[in-house]
C-alpha cells in the first residue's frame, strides 16, 4: 500500500480587529464573477401590464356606453370607476417594480465596489 502526504502553506493576513476567513483566491474571483454577471430578473410582464391592458379594455368599452341611451346610469360609473382603479393600480404595480430594479442594482454595485476595495487592500501582484 501506497501512503501519500501533502502539505501545503497558506499565507494569511492576521487582523488586529478581529478573525480573518480564509479563501482561496480562485474560489474569490469565482465569486466575484458570478456577482458580477447578476442579471436582474426581467419582470417587464407583470401585473402592471395585465392591469394596464384591463383598464384600456374598460375605457374602450365605455366609449360606446356613454352614447347608448337607455343604459343604465350605474354600469357606466361602474365602468369608469374599474378603468380609474385599475389604471392607478397598475402605476403604482410599475412604480413598485422600478423602484425594485434599481434598488438591486444599487445593492449588486455596492457588493461589486467593497469586493473591488478588498480585493486592492490585500492585491500581492
Amino acid at each position: 500500500m501506497t501512503q501519500v502526504s501533502r502539505t501545503t502553506k497558506y499565507n494569511v493576513d492576521t487582523l488586529s480587529d478581529g478573525d480573518a476567513f480564509e479563501i482561496r483566491k480562485c474560489d474569490w474571483n469565482r465569486i466575484k464573477k458570478k456577482i458580477t454577471d447578476l442579471k436582474l430578473p426581467s419582470s417587464r410582464f407583470n401585473w402592471s401590464s395585465v392591469l394596464i391592458g384591463l383598464s384600456g379594455s374598460a375605457g374602450l368599452s365605455l366609449l360606446p356606453l356613454i352614447f347608448i341611451q337607455g343604459v343604465s346610469s350605474w354600469i357606466v360609473q361602474f365602468f369608469g370607476f374599474f378603468m380609474v382603479s385599475t389604471l392607478i393600480v397598475a402605476f403604482a404595480y410599475h412604480k413598485l417594480d422600478v423602484k425594485q430594479d434599481i434598488l438591486i442594482s444599487t445593492q449588486v454595485k455596492d457588493i461589486n465596489s467593497e469586493m473591488s476595495s478588498i480585493d486592492e487592500m490585500h492585491d500581492t501582484s
